[in-house]
């Protein structure tokens, strides 16, 4: 397959949301995409497309967000969500997608990005346990499924406490 992998456009949002829909069977994670880009913190640049064809087929999102780490702000990324239409999955381009996502968001110099994914699926990237930094999130069932990438030694602080996302951002998924 040749897939391009590009920046999202305006024009590619109603395919963006189609296959996000579809991909995860249900609505919240395109509500979700919806609200990040009408946030004022979302960065266009961070927000890329899978296209094979002419059409949409894929898309991943990187969310800046700030956190409370034992009462210290953390500037971090969230990846939420990766998609792949159907009947593209299991072809490497949700691969392919982080590993460009993963390019982009280090060369603009972030310094980390959590995800919550499968434990199976997102280490083969360089993400690891969250718990290895100390953070824990009591939303993450199971556990190992919050993950984290560090770019820049100290990109993540080690914590004691319970980490949490900032939930305002999450209230449109079920």
């Amino acid at each position: 397959m040749d897939v391009k992998i590009r920046q999202e456009s305006e024009a590619d949002l109603a395919e963006v949301l189609e296959v996000v829909r579809l991909a995860f069977g249900r609505n919240s994670e395109s509500q979700l995409v919806e609200k990040f880009r009408q946030n004022p913190n979302y960065v266009p640049e961070l927000s890329l497309v899978a296209e094979y064809e002419g059409h949409v087929i894929g898309h991943i999102l990187f969310f800046p967000i700030e956190v409370k780490v034992d009462d210290e702000a953390l500037q971090t990324l969230i990846l939420a969500p990766l998609s792949v239409h159907p009947s593209y999955q299991r072809r490497g381009v949700g691969g392919e997608l982080v590993k460009a996502g993963l390019a982009t968001v280090k060369q603009r110099g972030h310094r980390s990005v959590l995800v919550v994914g499968h434990p199976n699926y997102y280490p083969r990237f360089g993400f690891r346990r969250a718990s290895e930094w100390g953070l824990k999130m009591k939303e993450a069932n199971p556990p190992e499924a919050f993950m984290a990438i560090e770019f820049i030694e100290g990109g993540l602080k080690r914590s004691r406490e319970s980490f949490h996302f900032p939930m305002e951002l999450f209230d449109c998924v079920t």
